[in-house]
C-alpha cells in the first residue's frame, strides 16, 4: 500500500505547517457558516458548517500523522497505549483523514443535489468510503474521488454564479475551482515534489476564499 507521504521528507514540516492552517481555517469556516445559521435559520448553511467540521477534523487527523512522523515517536510510548507506531503513522493516520474528508465531501454534495432524503446522504458516505477501500490504489482512489467532488461543487456554484451574477456566489466557484485542480495534482505527487507544493497552495487559496466570503456575509 502507498503511504501518504510518500515524497521528499524536506517537506513534511512544510506539510505540517500547512496542514495545520487548514484545520484552523476549515474551522473558522465551519464555525462562522454556524453563526450565520443561527441567524439565518437556512438548512444549506448548516449542512456547509457541518462538513467543513469534518474536513477540520480530517486535516487535524492529518496534521497529528505529520506530527508524529516529524518528532520520530518512540515505539515504547505509543505500546503503552497499544498502539502500533506504524498503525500511527501510515495507516490508521491515512485511514481516518480519507474517511473524514470523505463524508465532508459527501454532505457538500448533498447539500448541492437540494434534497432532504437523508438516505441519500447515507448513501453517498457509504459509497465514497467504499470506493476508497476497494480501490487497490487507496491513493489514487481518494484523490480521483475528491477531485470529482469539488469538480461538481466548482460546477455547481459557478452555475449559481451565472444564475444571480453576486460576488459571493463567484468567490465561492472560484474557491472550489482551486481546491479542484489541488486536489488533481495530489495525483502526480509522486513525479515530483512541485506538484504536492503547488496543490497545497491552491487548497489554500481555496479556503481562504471560502472563509473570507463567509466572514463577509457575517458582517
Amino acid at each position: 500500500m502507498y503511504t501518504l507521504y510518500s515524497i521528499e521528507s524536506s517537506f513534511i514540516f512544510y506539510a505540517l505547517i500547512l496542514q495545520v492552517i487548514f484545520s484552523l481555517v476549515t474551522f473558522f469556516i465551519a464555525l462562522t457558516a454556524y453563526k450565520i445559521f443561527g441567524i439565518t435559520q437556512n438548512s444549506n448553511t448548516r449542512s456547509m458548517a457541518l462538513a467543513f467540521f469534518f474536513i477540520c477534523i480530517s486535516y487535524a487527523v492529518q496534521a497529528l500523522f505529520n506530527f508524529l512522523i516529524f518528532l520520530r515517536v518512540q515505539h515504547d510510548f505509543l505500546v503503552m497505549f497499544g498502539i502500533h507506531p506504524l498503525s500511527v503513522l501510515n495507516e490508521q493516520g491515512l485511514y481516518l483523514h480519507m474517511v473524514f474528508m470523505s463524508i465532508g465531501l459527501a454532505i457538500l454534495m448533498f447539500n448541492a443535489f437540494k434534497t432532504n432524503n437523508k438516505s441519500v446522504l447515507w448513501y453517498m458516505i457509504i459509497s465514497s468510503v467504499m470506493v476508497l477501500f476497494l480501490s487497490k490504489n487507496i491513493l489514487f482512489g481518494f484523490f480521483m474521488l475528491t477531485s470529482l467532488y469539488f469538480g461538481f461543487l466548482a460546477h455547481y456554484f459557478y452555475s449559481n454564479y451565472r444564475k444571480n451574477r453576486k460576488k459571493g456566489a463567484l468567490m465561492i466557484a472560484v474557491s472550489f475551482i482551486f481546491l479542484f485542480f489541488g486536489n488533481l495534482l495530489f495525483i502526480f505527487m509522486r513525479k515530483s515534489a512541485i506538484f504536492y507544493a503547488i496543490a497545497h497552495l491552491f487548497d489554500f487559496l481555496g479556503y481562504l476564499l471560502i472563509l473570507i466570503n463567509y466572514y463577509t456575509i457575517r458582517k
